[in-house]
């Protein structure tokens, strides 16, 4: 019997879910490169804010968090991230429902109120974090360059 691997878009139109591992550092501390596991739905509504979804760039599928909608388009970032990435609606293949954070751990899903609480948390430490980023602007043309 041939092992075949079906492609992510291929298995969410099979099976309206798939498991695979995300790379890269993008969504730490949730999501860790080579330790997790996410599971992602097929899109069967309309991403709200605080989702994480999947969506094709390029050849690339990319795992980020949506912070906001413009238009037909939705602004993604990881949680690791300082940048916004913006995403054509077409673009979007599935939104994650759950995870494992190690390959030993248990489900979370993204109901469950601890993950609840992280999100509420990641919106707070980003406002700080952007406050530091003005200030510290503020502060150099204020004082100068030392």
């Amino acid at each position: 019997m041939k092992n075949e691997r079906l492609s992510i878009e291929e298995a969410l139109d099979k099976n309206k879910r798939c498991y695979f591992q995300p790379k890269g550092a993008s969504m730490k501390p949730l999501l860790t490169q080579g330790e997790s596991t996410v599971v992602i739905e097929k899109l069967t509504r309309a991403a709200a804010k605080g989702d994480v979804i999947l969506f094709r760039s390029g050849d690339l599928n990319i795992l980020h968090r949506v912070i906001g909608f413009r238009d037909a388009v939705i602004i993604t970032r990881g949680d690791n991230n300082f940048f916004n990435e913006y995403v054509p609606e077409t673009d979007v293949l599935g939104f994650m429902t759950g995870f494992f954070r190690t390959r030993d751990s248990e489900f979370v899903s993204c109901e469950d109120r601890w993950y609840r609480r992280y999100c509420r948390i990641l919106w707070i430490y980003r406002g700080y974090r952007k406050m530091r980023i003005i200030l510290s602007k503020v502060k150099h043309k204020v004082i100068g360059e030392r």
